[in-house]
């Protein structure tokens, strides 16, 4: 479909990706691509009805279409499947079939909801819908870092043993603060486990694993781009720390995937402690 229109949330500010331009064209031809109504299509031999939300296409048409290469395609399109859940993908050889999830959600039944507000406007003006709008942006940041933020100090207590109150604005307000920057949960929980693999047990580091530490603004961008990944194995588990976990703090790059969780690498490689 080459006319009409999508929408775009402003809270897509907030991804860790928003930065990364490869990730953010890719998601918008996504989202430009998705049927807006059911139609028939060929796919693995035979006749499918492809739902608003879904398209047929392949890593060959993506790359024509955006300049994207092939491999960097494939590996934002398992970005947005397996660590954003953005998306699923039924392949084949020649082609594979994406679902936009929550299609409906965000593209038609917000749509005619707002219609009488879209009506408001154009009778009383834009500072109106404007204030609106600001209102919204800001009640929508405000739901969303308070559960992010929850979880984050839940898996630092979990990782840290530690006993962090949620409640506590001392302990939210530096994890609300990269968030606001536009870093994800998943860095959040990635400086958690760099510095927890670092820090834990160590008489003299234990106590720095807090949040004002690791969530301070002159450290965490620092904390995040270390390389601890592509570490040498360590022959020495560190304390509380599974074998298991232990292999997938110390992945080669070859199978390290940027934002990816321990439980998602264990279903990903087939793993069971």
């Amino acid at each position: 479909m080459k006319n009409g229109w999508i929408k775009l949330y402003r809270s897509i500010k907030e991804k860790g990706w928003y930065k990364k331009g490869d990730y953010l064209h890719l998601w918008l031809h996504i989202l430009l691509l998705a049927n807006h109504s059911k139609k028939e299509f060929w796919f693995n031999g035979k006749s499918i009805s492809v739902n608003a939300g879904q398209f047929i296409t392949g890593r060959k048409k993506l790359n024509s279409e955006t300049g994207i290469s092939e491999s960097k395609i494939e590996r934002i399109l398992t970005y947005f499947e397996k660590i954003e859940q953005q998306i699923t993908q039924q392949k084949t050889n020649r082609n594979r079939l994406i679902t936009v999830l929550k299609w409906d959600e965000y593209q038609e039944i917000e749509q005619q909801s707002r219609q009488p507000v879209d009506n408001q406007w154009t009778t009383s003006g834009q500072p109106v819908d404007t204030n609106k709008n600001d209102k919204n942006d800001k009640n929508e940041k405000k739901e969303i870092y308070s559960a992010e933020i929850s979880e984050i100090l839940e898996y630092l207590n979990l990782k840290a043993d530690k006993k962090y109150k949620s409640g506590t604005e001392m302990n939210r307000k530096p994890i609300g603060a990269r968030l606001h920057e536009g870093h994800t949960v998943q860095d959040c929980k990635r400086v958690i486990d760099i510095k927890c693999s670092q820090w834990k047990g160590d008489q003299k580091m234990d106590g720095f694993l807090r949040p004002s530490t690791l969530f301070r603004p002159s450290k965490f961008q620092g904390y995040l781009s270390e390389k601890v990944y592509a570490a040498p194995r360590s022959n020495k588990v560190p304390p509380g720390i599974s074998d298991l976990e232990n292999e997938f703090r110390y992945q080669p790059e070859e199978t390290y995937i940027e934002g990816e969780t321990f439980e998602q690498w264990k279903v990903r490689m087939g793993k069971k402690e």
